[in-house]
């Protein structure tokens, strides 16, 4: 008698395939397939992405023409989207390991903050990272302030 069969390997048919962006606005995001005009999730599967876009959208079009372009634009809207989310989400980061470094000057040396030294040190530290994506960042950051024009702000 024969040893078991091997078992065969699955084979992925829940893959995003590029042409439904085109012919029916998904996007691929994590593992599932994304109507660009809608912004529902859908399974990557021809048959649900086929299915969503024809008891959805099927009717919101005059014709071809129109639904090209509406895909067309609702892609390239749902990628500025995307880039615009990327950056605000960046941006706060930045701003939180900015008030990281802050803390941890104030960690580190234990000063009152009506000290003028102690003042420039942590708004250098965290200049590094709140000026990162300026050209002019160096510029900034070698600006110096007399004493007197700090001890006003405090």
């Amino acid at each position: 008698m024969a040893g078991p069969l091997p078992k065969k390997s699955k084979i992925n048919v829940r893959t995003f395939q590029p042409s439904w962006t085109e012919e029916w606005g998904f996007v691929f995001q994590k593992d599932r397939a994304v109507c660009t005009l809608c912004l529902e999730n859908v399974v990557c599967r021809t048959s649900s992405v086929k299915r969503h876009f024809e008891t959805k959208h099927k009717t919101t079009f005059k014709d071809e023409a129109d639904k090209a372009e509406s895909i067309k634009r609702a892609v390239s809207g749902y990628g500025k989207q995307a880039n615009t989310l990327k950056a605000f989400a960046t941006a706060n980061n930045d701003s939180t390991e900015a008030s990281y470094r802050i803390a941890h000057c104030i960690a580190k040396d234990g000063k009152p903050f009506t000290d003028v030294e102690y003042i420039k040190e942590a708004f250098l530290c965290s200049s590094e990272v709140l000026f990162n994506s300026l050209p002019n960042k160096e510029t900034i950051k070698s600006r110096k302030k007399s004493n007197s024009s700090v001890s006003q702000i405090c």
